[in-house]
């Protein structure tokens, strides 16, 4: 994709463009173009030829005004890129944490654990937290256990952390608000 930004941008800067690539896909340029377009200010040593003496390089300026041009259209053009896929991403994993977040409350409530709340916090574009506030009484259910292996599974294979609070009549959810617990399910 990038040759081809190269190519559209020194085609705007109306030169004819041969590439050359090493190993590392650095690129080399040779501009050239037909007699009395341009000046050669690129010397050509004793015992070198310019291939056919009728055709010249662009200048140096030239050359580095089309290389200057180029690499600030391919920023542009990366940070769009970036920025699309990152929300892409975003999305993607906001659904999917949203999913598990709800089988797994579905999970907990038919292994009889009583939720008060849960709720979801972003950490970054692919990390999130889960927060079940549940009863204090469920923390001493036996079935207590196999819930919270269930949320080792998950946690171990999502990007989601999965914890567990017990709710008390003076759980002060503006705290839970300002650390970004602002999402909740149900209710």
């Amino acid at each position: 994709m990038a040759i081809l930004l190269i190519l559209k941008i020194l085609n705007k800067c109306k030169k004819t463009t041969l590439l050359f690539f090493n190993k590392d896909y650095n690129i080399y340029m040779n501009f050239i173009e037909k007699k009395n377009d341009a000046i050669l200010d690129i010397p050509i040593l004793k015992d070198w030829n310019n291939k056919d003496p009728d055709e010249k390089q662009y200048s140096f300026k030239d050359l580095t005004d089309c290389y200057l041009l180029a690499k600030e259209h391919g920023k542009k053009e990366s940070k769009k890129e970036l920025e699309k896929n990152l929300k892409e991403t975003f999305i993607k994993d906001a659904k999917n944490v949203q999913q598990i977040g709800a089988d797994f409350y579905k999970f907990v409530i038919k292994n009889g654990i009583e939720i008060n709340q849960l709720r979801l916090k972003i950490i970054s574009f692919s990390e999130f937290k889960l927060l079940f506030i549940i009863s204090k009484k469920s923390f001493l259910n036996d079935k207590f256990d196999e819930v919270l292996d269930e949320s080792y599974k998950i946690t171990d294979s999502n990007n989601i952390d999965i914890s567990f609070m017990p709710y008390n009549k003076f759980l002060n959810i503006d705290k839970l608000l300002s650390d970004g617990f602002t999402i909740t399910y149900g209710k």
